[in-house]
């Protein structure tokens, strides 16, 4: 249960630290804050990565647990979203500069 809990912690943070990096960027549209978005995209990928290794690792442990496999399929998600923005921040179209 534990295992869950921190995995969709660590999914729920990856998704709300690169939202927060793009509203950032948006609201005060600066080169400084438009270098952030693929350092916080970068950031967000790992600790999405991280949190579908530990969402694997508990659904292995209770395959008949629904919240473990929700929790997976979440962390998958996820860490797939950030994987496709990761390309799309690095060439600053995710940035705006004023």
């Amino acid at each position: 249960m534990l295992g869950i809990v921190i995995a969709m912690l660590l999914s729920l943070g990856s998704v709300v630290l690169m939202l927060g990096a793009v509203i950032h960027n948006r609201i005060d549209p600066t080169y400084a804050t438009a270098l952030t978005l693929p350092l916080a995209n970068a950031l967000a990928l790992t600790a999405a990565v991280l949190g579908l290794v530990i969402a694997v690792v508990a659904y292995r442990k209770d395959r008949e647990s629904v919240l473990a496999k929700r929790s997976m399929i979440f962390a998958l998600v996820c860490a797939v979203t950030l994987a496709v923005l990761l390309p799309l921040s690095n060439m600053g179209y995710l940035s705006r500069v004023a």
